[in-house]
């Protein structure tokens, strides 16, 4: 096929129009970057590899980034959304709830042995323990952390098969790896800060998701400004422009916890770099991420100050995976209809 009969041709490859060299501006323009075809597209010209990918006389745009996985390599991506929601959801709030409906009982007997009702009680209701809540985000962290292991394990002992495409040491791991990891340190300030004072500050405790969600999305909005990274990202070398969040977290999602391996990751960097359309997608899919985590921090701030602490426990664990599942299936939808 002549390349005439693909689109048309574009200027020789500079230092300023070179592959990830493009700003934000430049994406929502449309700005493409330099086609790496030779004269007929059969072939595609890795960049991180310099070898030569049979394409089946397809363009990256036409081609179908993800593949078919044994069902082996499905399990942990099929039991992880459960063991999530249990260690992160259900465990938290059993932990709590049984807690206080125990010292509840307990504290109306001791009410009634006083001679008072509920309502002329002298003695407080018992509303948290520090030491229980501290138990509650143990287990929410422990969801994460199976999360966090599994991908470890894949990108360390399967490293050839799943690690970035310029990763040359096992120990490197991926961004999203890195990121998740120092995320669930920072969601454990409020406990930290909390329990440093005697009585605890309990409204701080709830604040935990809501300071991993920022987190990301303070990353996600650095990642809107325009410079070069000073260290390899992902597939992208030193040197390159940073590109919006999601698509690094997209990339490593995929070719990880996806079990789609390196070659997903030869595909998807094929498809930014020729499709401006694709490029646009990534970019405003980032910016809705950051206004759902916007969402998500003014909701649990009005769930948390407008309810009593025994209701906003609950409320703010469940809002969390409520938020996560809606902006997942929006995403999904969204993805769906820009790739008909």
């Amino acid at each position: 096929m002549d390349r005439a009969d693909v689109g048309p041709r574009h200027p020789p490859e500079t230092a300023e129009s070179s592959l990830h060299n493009h700003s934000i501006t430049q994406i929502l323009r449309g700005a493409r970057y330099p086609s790496s075809y030779s004269g007929n597209t059969t072939s595609y010209h890795d960049p991180h590899t310099s070898q030569v990918h049979d394409n089946s006389s397809r363009l990256p745009e036409e081609q179908k980034l993800t593949r078919r996985v044994r069902y082996r390599d499905e399990i942990s991506i099929i039991i992880g959304p459960p063991i999530v929601l249990l260690l992160d959801l259900a465990a938290p709030c059993i932990i709590y709830y049984v807690w206080l409906d125990n010292n509840r009982s307990q504290w109306r007997r001791s009410c009634r042995s006083n001679g008072g009702g509920n309502q002329t009680c002298p003695i407080p209701p018992p509303v948290f323990d520090q030491w229980i809540l501290g138990l509650s985000i143990a287990f929410f962290g422990l969801g994460e952390l199976y999360i966090l292991l599994v991908r470890c394990y894949r990108l360390i002992w399967r490293h050839e098969e799943f690690a970035p495409l310029l990763s040359s040491r096992k120990w490197e791991l991926d961004a999203t790896a890195w990121i998740y990891a120092s995320a669930l340190i920072i969601a454990l300030i409020p406990f930290v800060v909390s329990s440093s004072y005697d009585n605890g500050i309990p409204w701080l405790f709830l604040y935990s998701p809501a300071f991993l969600v920022a987190y990301l999305e303070i990353w996600a909005i650095i990642t809107l400004i325009p410079f070069k990274i000073p260290i390899r990202v992902d597939s992208d070398p030193a040197g390159s422009c940073v590109q919006p969040l999601l698509y690094y977290a997209a990339e490593d999602f995929m070719a990880v916890d996806g079990c789609q391996g390196r070659e997903f990751r030869r595909r998807y960097q094929a498809r930014y770099q020729t499709s401006p359309s694709f490029r646009r997608m990534i970019l405003y899919l980032t910016l809705f991420w950051i206004a759902g985590c916007t969402i998500y921090i003014g909701c649990v701030s009005a769930i948390i100050w407008n309810l009593r602490f025994e209701f906003a426990f609950g409320s703010t664990f469940g809002f969390l995976f409520f938020w996560i599942i809606l902006w997942a299936l929006l995403t999904n939808l969204w993805v769906r209809v820009q790739t008909r």
